[in-house]
């Protein structure tokens, strides 16, 4: 998904993910209040006021579901809410200290060359992998934030994670894994 208010004014382009997408037969149907967009894989069901989206799988498992709105803030930064239930385990985000399940903490992707001890508080280090995986009630998906600026995600929330993208425009990516 692709948010972008300024209509590529300021537009960054991110290497990350250069092959062409595949073709996908998708049914649209609308509705009173929004869409739904489905495919053999996905069902994405977009709410249009206030604007919000709410991923599922093809078992009709919700993945991702905004919390809130999408907030376009002062400076071009853009802040998204995704829900997530208090079992819900946070893999990745790139080259990090600390524990495997990221809940609990904020983590910054901004490259910065850290010449201080490495423990468990230590954020940003060398690199941005701006992808994380949420295992949820055995299903699992990813999300992957396609663009070249500074990031915060923020886990220390209960019932939802926010990313706060430093940018005029955001593209995330969902991916759903068979596992478990």
């Amino acid at each position: 998904m692709t948010i972008d208010p300024f209509a590529g004014k300021y537009d960054s382009v991110s290497p990350a993910v250069i092959a062409t997408p595949e073709k996908v037969d998708v049914h649209v149907r609308e509705g009173e209040h929004g869409w739904e967009l489905q495919t053999k894989q996905l069902t994405v069901v977009i709410e249009r006021s206030p604007f919000r989206l709410a991923i599922y799988d093809n078992e009709g498992t919700l993945l991702v579901r905004d919390e809130q709105p999408v907030c376009f803030q002062a400076k071009g930064r853009i802040r998204c809410a995704h829900a997530l239930t208090p079992t819900d385990v946070v893999y990745g985000l790139g080259e990090k200290t600390g524990v495997l399940n990221k809940r609990g903490a904020v983590w910054t992707m901004w490259n910065t060359d850290v010449y201080a001890p490495h423990n468990l508080e230590t954020d940003p280090l060398y690199q941005s992998h701006p992808y994380m995986m949420v295992l949820k009630n055995g299903h699992a998906h990813g999300i992957f934030f396609d663009h070249t600026y500074k990031t915060t995600f923020d886990l220390r929330h209960e019932s939802f994670y926010t990313f706060l993208a430093y940018a005029c425009r955001i593209c995330w990516r969902c991916t759903v894994y068979n596992c478990c």
